[in-house]
C-alpha cells in the first residue's frame, strides 16, 4: 500500500543537537519518556482479516467481490503498486468498475486504468482469478485521522493496515508493478543478459569473477547504468513497498512495461520471429565468387521447393536482391501488410525490409520445444504474385460465439485413454472442452474433438502416425468461407488477452492453410516441408460471390479445425502500402 501522503512535523533533517533544543530535553530523557511503558502496546494482527480476505475477481471491465481464506488458499494476486502515478505512466481512471462494500453495486474505480490493464493482463498469462490491491480490499476509512476510534471503518482499517503484511507473504502471486519502461531494443537485450546471468562468469576456482572480460567494460557501464535507472522508479521509494516486497520474498514479480516499438523484439527474444532475415544477412557477408548462387544458397538452408532459374533472371538483367525476395514470398513467406507503420521502406535495402517486414507473431505453442522449427513451417500454399498482391490459397472462418474458460473448473476431468501423441494435461483440456460443447449442444464440434481425441490415442505409438496431414487433419471440416454452407462452430480458436477489458471481442475472421509436405521418392527429394498458416485478418473488401477476398494480416491465432469435402479458395494479401507506394 501507498497512500503517498506527507506530514509537516516530519523531523528527519533535524540534527539531534537541535532535537534536543527543540524540546528543551536531552536526547536520553526523550527516549525515556517515549519508551515508558504508558507508551506501548503489544504487536498483534487481527487475523479476521485474513481468515475473510477481500478479493476481487476481473470479468472484463467489472470486479467483483468476494473472500477467502488466506491461511488455507494462497492462489491470489498481492499488488504492490504506487497510489501515485509515475513520470511515465498515464494517470487517467474510470475504465474499470469495482464491487463497492456491503453489495452496495458497482463504482468506478480512482486507481489508475493502466495499473488495471497491467495486473488484469499479468492475471490472464498467469492464470490466477483473484486480485488483492489495498485500494479496494481494505475499507477506507471515514476520517483522515489515525487515531479515529469512532468510525468502525477507520478501526477496520488500522487492523487491516497491521496485517497486511501476512496478505504478501501468504500470496502465491506477489507482483509489483513498476513504472520506468523499456524504451529501447538494446535495453531489453541488456535486461536479457542481467536477469539470465550472462554478465558474469565463473573463475577457474568457482569463485564469482567480475564481468566477462576487460574489453567488454562498456557494456558492464550500460548495465549498471539501466539498473540504476530501474531502480530510480518510484515503486523502489516508497516505504509501504518496501514491506510489500520484503515480505513478497522469492516469489514477488516486478512487471517493467515496455514501449510498443519493443513488442517485435521482446517476442525476439523468446524466439518466435522468422530465421529468414537473418538467414539472407548471413549469407550476404559471405563472400562468393557468382553472387546468384546467394538463391541457390538461400533455397537449401530455408528448405524452399520453389527456386528461381537464375540463367533466365541474368538475361533479363533482373535485380538478384529482388529475386531473393520474390523467392521469399514464392514459398510462403508472410509480409506483414497490416500497414500500422508509417515508417518509409524508401532507405531500406531488401535484406533490412524482410527483417523489418516479415510478419514476426508467430506463436507456437507452449508446450513446444522446437518454435524456430513452428515458425518455419507457418508459410503459405500455392502462392502467386500479382500486382493486386500475394495470391494463396486457404479458409476464412468467421469468428462467433466465446467461450469463457476461467469460469472451468480448476480440477481437470479423467479421460477415458491416457495415451496419445498430445500428453495428458493436453488430452483433459480438450475432454474438458467436449463436456462444455455437449453442453451447450454445439453437437458437431464437440464430435469431432472427440473422435480427434479417439484417433490420437488410436494412433499412439505406430509407426504410421507421422505425416501432417494425419496430425492436423480430422476428419469432419465445415467451411464459413464463400459459397459455400454456413456452418457455425466447426472451429476453436485461442482468443489473445491484448485487448484488456475487452470479454466479447468485436466480430473478425481467421485464415487458415494447412499442407503436408510434397513426399519425394528414393530418386528426388522435393526439398519440402509441411505448412501451417493460422491468422486473423481484416477484410479489405466486403465478401462477394464472385470476387476474391483481399485480407490484412492481424495476429496469429491458435486453434483446431475441422472441415470435409470443402476445398481451399483464393485469396490475396495485398501489398503493403509502404512498398506500393515506392516508385520512379
Amino acid at each position: 500500500m501507498d497512500n503517498d501522503g506527507s506530514t509537516n512535523d516530519d523531523d528527519k533533517g533535524q540534527s539531534l543537537h537541535e532535537l534536543s533544543l527543540h524540546h528543551g530535553a536531552s536526547i536520553v530523557s526523550q527516549l525515556v519518556d517515549i519508551g515508558s511503558r504508558h507508551n506501548q502496546q503489544p504487536h498483534e494482527k487481527f487475523l479476521p482479516i485474513i481468515r475473510r480476505l477481500q478479493c476481487l475477481s476481473p470479468r472484463g471491465t467489472k470486479l467483483f467481490r468476494g473472500q477467502i481464506n488466506a491461511f488455507d488458499k494462497q492462489e491470489y494476486i498481492a499488488l504492490s503498486y504506487t497510489w501515485k502515478s509515475s513520470e511515465h505512466e498515464d494517470p487517467k481512471s474510470g475504465k474499470y468498475q469495482v464491487e463497492g462494500w456491503d453489495s452496495q453495486g458497482l463504482k468506478s474505480s480512482a486507481v489508475r486504468d493502466c495499473v488495471f490493464d497491467r495486473i488484469l493482463s499479468y492475471m490472464r498469462y498467469a492464470q490466477v482469478q483473484l486480485l488483492w490491491i489495498d485500494a479496494h480490499c481494505i475499507r477506507q476509512d471515514e476520517c483522515d485521522g489515525d487515531t479515529c476510534a469512532h468510525h468502525s471503518r477507520c478501526t477496520e482499517k488500522r487492523d487491516a493496515l497491521q496485517a497486511m503484511d501476512l496478505v504478501y507473504q501468504l500470496s502465491s502471486h506477489p507482483v509489483a508493478l513498476l513504472g520506468r519502461p523499456m524504451q529501447e531494443t538494446s535495453e531489453l537485450h541488456l535486461l536479457k543478459l542481467i536477469m539470465t546471468g550472462k554478465l558474469v562468469a565463473k573463475s577457474d576456482n568457482g569463485s564469482e569473477s567480475p564481468f566477462w572480460k576487460p574489453t567488454e567494460l562498456g557494456e558492464a557501464i550500460r548495465a549498471l547504468r539501466l539498473l540504476h535507472d530501474i531502480t530510480q522508479d518510484l515503486w523502489w521509494r516508497r516505504a509501504w513497498t518496501f514491506q510489500e516486497n520484503y515480505r513478497g520474498g522469492r516469489p514477488m514479480r516486478l512487471l517493467i512495461p515496455y514501449t510498443s516499438s519493443l513488442e517485435s523484439p521482446k517476442r525476439c527474444l523468446k524466439g518466435i520471429c522468422p530465421m529468414t532475415p537473418t538467414v539472407v544477412t548471413d549469407i550476404e557477408e559471405r563472400g562468393l565468387s557468382n553472387p546468384w548462387d546467394r538463391l541457390a544458397i538461400l533455397a537449401n538452408c530455408c528448405q524452399y521447393s520453389t527456386r528461381l532459374d537464375v540463367e533466365a533472371l541474368i538475361q533479363q538483367n533482373r535485380s538478384l536482391s529482388l529475386s531473393v525476395l520474390a523467392m521469399c514470398l514464392l514459398n510462403g513467406e508472410i509480409l506483414d501488410n497490416s500497414d500500422d507503420s508509417q515508417t518509409s521502406t524508401v532507405p531500406l535495402t531488401v535484406s533490412h525490409f524482410l527483417r523489418r517486414q516479415l510478419f514476426k507473431a508467430f506463436s507456437a505453442p507452449e508446450d513446444y520445444t522446437r518454435p524456430l522449427t513452428f515458425n518455419k513451417s507457418c508459410r503459405l500454399i500455392d502462392v502467386e504474385l500479382m500486382t493486386d498482391g500475394i495470391s494463396t490459397m486457404g479458409h476464412i472462418w468467421k469468428l462467433s460465439r466465446v467461450i469463457d474458460t476461467s469460469k472451468f473448473e480448476r480440477e481437470l476431468p479423467p479421460i477415458r485413454n491416457p495415451r496419445g501423441e498430445s500428453i495428458l494435461d493436453e488430452r483433459k483440456c480438450l475432454q474438458q472442452l467436449v463436456h462444455y460443447l455437449k453442453k451447450q449442444r454445439h453437437r458437431f464440434l464437440a464430435d469431432q474433438t472427440d473422435k480427434y481425441l479417439a484417433d490420437d490415442a488410436h494412433k499412439a505409438g505406430s509407426k504410421t502416425y507421422a505425416t501432417f496431414t494425419e496430425m492436423s487433419e480430422a476428419e469432419a471440416w465445415q467451411h464459413l468461407g464463400f459459397g459455400g454452407g454456413y456452418s457455425p462452430y466447426s472451429a476453436v480458436f485461442v482468443w489473445s488477452d491484448e485487448d484488456e477489458g475487452v470479454q466479447w471481442p468485436p466480430p473478425a475472421f481467421v485464415f487458415t492453410s494447412a499442407w503436408s509436405r510434397v513426399q519425394g521418392s528414393e530418386a528426388h527429394e522435393p526439398n519440402d516441408i509441411d505448412r501451417h498458416v493460422s491468422l486473423e485478418v481484416d477484410l479489405e473488401q466486403p465478401r462477394l460471390s464472385t470476387g476474391v477476398p483481399h485480407l490484412r494480416v492481424r495476429t496469429w491465432r491458435l486453434g483446431m479445425c475441422f472441415f470435409k469435402d470443402c476445398p481451399c479458395i483464393e485469396v490475396v494479401f495485398p501489398w503493403p502500402r509502404a512498398l506500393r507506394d515506392i516508385k520512379p
